[in-house]
């Protein structure tokens, strides 16, 4: 019984001072008697780590959007406008089953659903939704050749609405209906742009079929209660031969005015079009090669924004670049670690980056924890992973709002820094 309880004695001894190791380390780095070998020196030091910091605009990638944007503003200051895609459409139909198939030329009860995200639409005076036929032979990815059918002979549905009247659903019916038969004809599609019309600001945010419940067109073949509705989701059928991109390309955004670029000497994030800014580091590698890195904060210092926002409110995300060394920078920051982040946390285990919402005209040093991201490219060397994040904004493409900070452009003292605070490991020669 003596040796029994020895043991425990000693064994609790043991457990007690390892504990005691492992704190003072962290804390103050002096365990002189029960680990001399591990008395390390904590070095604590802020440097302008960042050797290049640009802005990209175009993000999300056009038909990723996870919803549709329609926005306006007095002026035209803000104006968003969305596409849908019908190219399923049903042009022909039998009356009953032993019919041979006719054209539809008197559909009836033909409708446009809207799905609507209610948090993040808003009006502050009533505002109508147009529709209006914009297909066309040439490119309706772009601004120009879209922008040209928005002409009153191609309006093909408009509802007006209150502000207090916003609905998860609503049904705007279409009215034109010469112009959809044309359509249902030549060349059998129907593609419909979106533009929300108003006094004051609007922005309704639109389900589409990267996310959100999509919109669908609604129609019966003719004036006859006793014939089926047709109902019609979203579709792409081109680019041909590309059946990825063409999913994508359902529905989507456009901007015709958005929220304008950001004065030199600083870098932002979010509005419309949506923008992400990629900063690289120049990190000595005696520190990221050669030491135990405790934790490593990158400071940014923001700058009000005092342009047209519908919140006011935008959280930013430091994303992990994955991309390797021969990617440019619009794929690197395409290709940056978000998703893996969202898998991590999933999984209880701590995302490489943490995120901040900031109050958009506020100022001051903001503070991001990207210590794990820094310990993965001492692990990547250098010649794996680039030694980059990607700073971007959530919701993306959502809102009209930016972050702005200081670039390595701006006034010493403005400029972004990295703070490390490491440990040399044994017999690296290093303090």
């Amino acid at each position: 019984m003596m040796m029994r309880r020895l043991v425990l004695a000693l064994g609790l001894v043991a457990a007690v001072g390892v504990g005691a190791c492992s704190n003072d380390e962290i804390a103050n780095s002096q365990c002189p008697v029960l680990c001399p070998q591990r008395n390390l020196q904590v070095i604590d030091t802020t440097f302008e780590a960042v050797a290049l910091d640009t802005v990209l605009t175009g993000f999300p990638v056009l038909g990723t959007e996870g919803r549709i944007m329609l926005a306006t503003a007095p002026g035209g200051a803000l104006d968003v406008r969305g596409l849908i895609r019908f190219d399923s459409i049903v042009p022909t139909f039998a009356p009953t089953f032993a019919d041979t198939l006719r054209p539809i030329t008197a559909p009836d009860s033909v409708r446009l659903v809207l799905r609507l995200d209610t948090l993040g639409s808003r009006a502050t005076a009533p505002f109508t939704i147009e529709a209006y036929d914009v297909d066309t032979t040439v490119t309706d990815t772009a601004t120009a050749p879209l922008a040209q059918h928005f002409r009153p002979e191609k309006l093909m549905a408009s509802r007006t609405f209150s502000p207090d009247s916003l609905r998860d659903t609503i049904s705007i019916p279409v009215t034109n209906i010469a112009r959809f038969v044309e359509a249902l004809r030549t060349p059998g599609r129907v593609r419909l742009g979106f533009r929300v019309v108003s006094s004051g600001t609007a922005q309704l945010l639109i389900g589409s079929s990267d996310g959100f419940r999509d919109a669908f067109l609604r129609y019966r073949p003719a004036v006859d209660s006793g014939l089926p509705t047709f109902v019609l989701p979203p579709r792409s059928a081109t680019p041909s031969g590309l059946p990825e991109v063409a999913a994508a390309l359902a529905d989507y955004t456009w901007v015709v005015a958005g929220s304008g670029d950001a004065p030199a000497a600083q870098i932002a994030i979010g509005g419309m079009p949506g923008r992400r800014s990629y900063l690289s580091f120049a990190i000595p590698s005696s520190i990221v090669d050669s030491t135990d890195v405790l934790r490593a904060t990158l400071e940014l210092t923001q700058v009000p924004y005092r342009g047209l926002r519908l919140r006011d409110t935008l959280a930013a995300y430091p994303w992990l670049v994955v991309a390797g060394p021969n990617a440019d920078v619009t794929r690197a920051a395409t290709l940056a670690l978000g998703a893996f982040n969202a898998l991590r946390q999933s999984l209880g285990l701590r995302s490489y980056t943490d995120s901040l919402r900031m109050v958009l005209s506020d100022s001051g040093v903001r503070r991001f924890d990207i210590t794990a991201a820094v310990r993965e490219w001492r692990l990547s060397g250098p010649d794996g992973m680039r030694r980059a994040v990607v700073l971007r904004a959530g919701p993306e493409n959502f809102e009209t709002g930016q972050l702005r900070f200081f670039s390595r452009e701006a006034a010493a003292g403005l400029r972004p820094r990295l703070r490390i605070v490491y440990t040399a490991k044994p017999g690296s020669g290093l303090p």
